[in-house]
């Protein structure tokens, strides 16, 4: 399972998707229009919607007049409705945006306007927009206006309605690049929809989303695989300890069977025999491999420049600028030790090459196979030097 983990970790860090994100985030950050289209938004906002004269138990001495309308003795309130007109697009509306036949405006639905609407604004621009009342209609439109991405005005109403009726508001009017004014009554708190919190919100917010929802996904997968190879990794923790214990006593057993006394290349042997790992290829089986296929073990164990004037094993050998492979590597860093052992280097690997073919005989006439099958020697693999330990064996 770490093996596995470790895969996922690499591919999802390669340069590769590294660069691939560092390209993207360039883009996004010098140029964010790329990933969307600037266009304005229009959006009608409610912010008030009140009764602000109203009679609700008729009393005998008082009477309320609007002009020479009485209210108190009717069912008729007056309420003030509020409403915002903002530009919440990345771009402006301008005057030739809007459509004469169609202009922008609301519809008032269970209600009458009875004073000519009013606009608040710190504006002075959009205090000078007109606003004109249709009766034909019952509502209002704006003449065309210039309204920059981010800014507001805000239009009251005075409107005549039924006593506890709600009085509702509905945009009208056509303006290019908006494909439909969208309405907002702040005074009423809706719940959005997943899916409106999912989508909603502009080119940069939905940026901001994707890096969190694609970093936020692989950090979660990774945090559920670590979870479930927990029990993984104390399952292999304990077949790796079996498969050990096992391993050395196929060793004792051979010393018992051969009645050896401790012998240097034996233990070398027996070493890297016993710190194979559970399910991977190792040195031990490429030792195997290259005693089986007369592959130049000495070339193992010399650097490249030194192969021809190395005469003893004492010196380091310069991993760096080998060309071998992690197997070749493994086997060779095992078989330094013979440095370690009296005499002629050449005789020291021949009687390698028998102890080998000696003790593999009797694991396979006790039928104890190889944990992995080398198709050959080149071929390379993942293998954690941390885990070798050395041990004592029962010689004779």
């Amino acid at each position: 399972m770490r093996d596995f983990l470790k895969k996922i970790a690499d591919l999802l860090f390669s340069r590769t998707v590294l660069g691939i994100m560092a390209l993207i985030g360039f883009v996004a950050i010098f140029r964010p229009n790329w990933f969307h289209e600037e266009r304005p938004d229009l959006v009608i906002e409610t912010v008030s919607n009140a009764e602000i004269l109203g009679v609700r138990e008729p009393l005998a001495k008082l009477k309320i007049y609007y002009g020479e309308r009485e209210l108190s003795g009717s069912s008729e309130t007056i309420r003030l409705i509020a409403f915002r007109v903002i530009n919440t697009g990345s771009a402006a509306v301008r005057l030739g945006d809007f459509d004469p036949k169609f202009p922008l405006g609301i519809l008032i639905h269970d209600g009458k306007i009875i004073e000519s609407p009013t606009i608040i604004s710190t504006n002075e621009y959009q205090k000078s927009i007109e606003v004109v009342p249709n009766q034909a209609f019952n509502g209002l439109s704006f003449n065309p206006m210039i309204l920059d991405a981010g800014e507001y005005f805000t239009v009251n109403l005075l409107v005549l309605a039924k006593s506890g009726q709600m009085v509702t508001i509905e945009p009208i009017g056509k303006i290019a690049g908006v494909p439909r004014l969208r309405q907002i009554d702040a005074t009423v708190v809706t719940k959005e929809s997943t899916f409106q919190q999912a989508v909603y919100g502009g080119g940069n917010i939905q940026l901001v989303r994707m890096f969190t929802y694609f970093f936020g996904t692989i950090l979660s997968f990774i945090g559920v695989l670590a979870v479930v190879s927990i029990p993984f990794d104390l399952l292999d923790s304990v077949r790796a300890k079996r498969y050990r214990r096992e391993r050395k006593g196929h060793i004792e057993n051979f010393i018992n069977l051969e009645n050896l006394s401790r012998e240097p290349i034996y233990d070398i042997i027996f070493q890297m025999y016993l710190n194979q790992p559970l399910r991977i290829r190792n040195p031990y089986e490429g030792l195997v491999y290259a005693v089986n296929n007369n592959i130049d073990l000495m070339g193992l164990i010399t650097p490249i420049n030194q192969r021809k004037l190395h005469p003893a094993f004492d010196e380091p050998i310069d991993w760096v600028s080998h060309s071998l492979s992690p197997l070749e590597i493994s086997v060779g860093e095992r078989l330094k030790k013979l440095a370690e052992i009296d005499g002629d280097q050449t005789q020291k690997i021949e009687l390698l090459k028998q102890r080998v073919t000696t003790f593999n005989s009797y694991l396979n006439s006790k039928g104890i196979p190889l944990v992995g099958r080398i198709q050959r020697a080149v071929e390379g693999f993942w293998y954690n030097e941390d885990k070798f330990r050395e041990e004592d064996f029962h010689w004779k």
